[in-house]
């Protein structure tokens, strides 16, 4: 396993409990220090473990019970953008297509956001 974020030994992490499940509400989170670091997991001074790669708390078993970040910021962005983008997929559903709209530009759109489309 490797360690993309470069998590190591006394790093604070913002940790968040189940944000995708809460995220309509003002979810807050808690800065956490790193107490080890394995080859697959970072260890927290609360007895927690979270997954070096994907940065979700361990569930031992069941679902994972949050996520954490590598500052309170980063998780705004990630709470921001995420935001938007279910605001733009609700948008593009409502929305008619335009007569003046090529293959071409759908797939360029398609391309900026890494969609694959079928041919």
């Amino acid at each position: 396993m490797s360690n993309p974020h470069n998590i190591t030994v006394g790093q604070e992490l913002y940790v968040v409990s189940h944000l995708y499940w809460r995220a309509r509400e003002n979810v807050g989170g808690s800065l956490i220090r790193v107490t080890k670091v394995g080859r697959k997991w970072a260890y927290l001074a609360n007895h927690d473990r979270v997954d070096l790669e994907t940065m979700c708390l361990d569930g031992r078993g069941f679902f994972s019970p949050g996520r954490c970040y590598l500052s309170e910021q980063h998780y705004e962005q990630v709470k921001a953008t995420t935001k938007h983008w279910v605001r733009f997929k609700l948008a593009l559903d409502r929305s008619v297509m335009s007569p003046n709209l090529t293959i071409e530009d759908i797939d360029h759109a398609a391309s900026i956001i890494g969609l694959a489309i079928g041919k």
